[in-house]
């Protein structure tokens, strides 16, 4: 019981139906057209510029999403072009399922930081054209750890991380390897990864994911533009957000050693 609750706090809880390459059934191929009732899945990576590009989706591109603004989901909308349903946890998964979120009408695009789990929302009616944005893996552990230290309002709030440096962060048991690979690949922290589970997860990348990268955003979303089909409402809204209303930063110090260093190698 202790195991399973587990597996449902770190994969969110839902398996998609998958095809014979064992491949989520309902997320279309990335070199697939678009059918008509398709909506867009967002596998927001954390401390990848998801704050940012949730809200340029929002307000440039006039998409819907969800988001539980108020204290109890509902499926009604909790602000202009926001549904008040969760889908970043397990219970809100849950929820969203049982309310067949994607068949509702109601939103445009689900946003989830559980690739399985997200994509086991999605249904025959309604196939999820998936993208991402990535970040190199040290930058992200090293945001990402300082962030939980302070963000109190995270359900992932660690306070006791206060007391480590990021190097001891890093050689304790409570820095987690390779969460995209776990997280494509549904593997659980206790197993030990290999050669496998690296080319599984980079065929899913390649058969069905659309890759932005962080370090490139004005490139990235003149690519998602062109591959989605968006239209901004408003001239230049995606590159003023970008350069001049950035969400959610997260400033901190640089690594100790600096890239190549002994705390670099670690990781």
């Amino acid at each position: 019981a202790t195991q399973q609750k587990q597996m449902r706090s770190y994969l969110g809880g839902l398996y998609p139906p998958v095809d014979r390459d064992m491949l989520p059934l309902y997320l279309r191929d990335t070199n697939s057209l678009q059918g008509d009732n398709d909506l867009v899945f967002f596998w927001h990576i954390p401390k990848a510029s998801g704050s940012t590009v949730k809200n340029i989706m929002n307000f440039c591109f006039d998409l819907k999403r969800a988001e539980k603004l108020n204290e109890h989901p509902s499926m009604d909308y909790a602000r202009n072009n926001v549904l008040n349903m969760d889908t970043s946890s397990p219970e809100g998964l849950s929820f969203s399922f049982a309310n067949q979120i994607v068949n509702s009408g109601k939103v445009d695009v689900i946003v989830s930081n559980y690739f399985l789990s997200g994509a086991a929302l999605f249904t025959d009616i309604h196939n999820g054209k998936t993208f991402t944005i990535l970040r190199h893996p040290i930058e992200l552990a090293l945001s990402l750890f300082h962030y939980r230290r302070k963000a109190t309002w995270e359900r992932s709030y660690r306070k006791e991380w206060m007391q480590l440096s990021f190097t001891q962060y890093v050689n304790s048991d409570q820095y987690m390897d390779s969460w995209m690979v776990r997280q494509l690949t549904g593997t659980m922290p206790w197993v030990k990864l290999n050669e496998n589970h690296l080319y599984r997860a980079k065929e899913i990348l390649k058969q069905k994911i659309f890759v932005g990268i962080m370090s490139e955003m004005d490139e990235t979303l003149r690519q998602f533009k062109a591959h989605f089909g968006w239209e901004e409402t408003t001239p230049y809204c995606a590159y003023n957000y970008l350069h001049s209303t950035p969400t959610n930063a997260n400033g901190h110090g640089p690594m100790q050693g600096g890239r190549g260093g002994k705390t670099w190698n670690i990781v």
